[in-house]
């Protein structure tokens, strides 16, 4: 699809004003527009538009934070299974789950941080009671996902509101 084209198609989109999402959360609007488009939902890692151009995203509304892209199992030194059960706690669902944001500075509320180690070229998750890494994700592999999948993006801000509890 070329790039005039996505924009007609965006516009005619904008025009049809709201449009009920089938899934709930912060899926359901990437999910619509992709169908919308008529691109097929494929979760691999190269840009949903012919390989191009990565297409993100969110609710005007929304606070929380927007995947760029996930890695595979590869990155991590614990099974997830385990993190999850000795660091999680029941979502809302009642569900034992582990979502959390980590940054360099201090540790969050599991006790995770970022460690930079130079000279490996490595970004580690550690938990500030243990000297464990928990997961290790190469610069040269995150610079080449950065580089594959979001040299072109087009961010999406979508306009929601709820109708009979929809």
């Amino acid at each position: 699809m070329q790039l005039k084209e996505l924009i007609k198609r965006l516009e005619k989109l904008r025009n049809k004003g709201f449009i009920e999402t089938s899934r709930r959360g912060p899926t359901g609007i990437g999910h619509l527009l992709e169908k919308e488009l008529g691109l097929i939902e494929t979760n691999i890692a190269i840009p949903d538009i012919g390989g191009r151009v990565e297409l993100k995203t969110t609710r005007r509304n929304a606070n929380s934070l927007i995947t760029l892209f996930t890695f595979n199992r590869a990155v991590w030194m614990i099974k997830q299974k385990d993190l999850i059960l000795k660091y999680g706690y029941k979502d809302e669902n009642y569900r034992q789950a582990l979502y959390s944001t980590v940054n360099n500075k201090t540790p969050n509320a599991q006790g995770f941080f970022i460690k930079l180690d130079a000279n490996k070229n490595l970004i580690i998750l550690r938990n500030k009671d243990s000297d464990f890494h928990y997961a290790e994700w190469s610069t040269y592999v995150l610079v080449g996902k950065f580089m594959t999948k979001m040299d072109r993006i087009i961010l999406v801000f979508a306009d929601s509101k709820e109708i009979d509890g929809k």
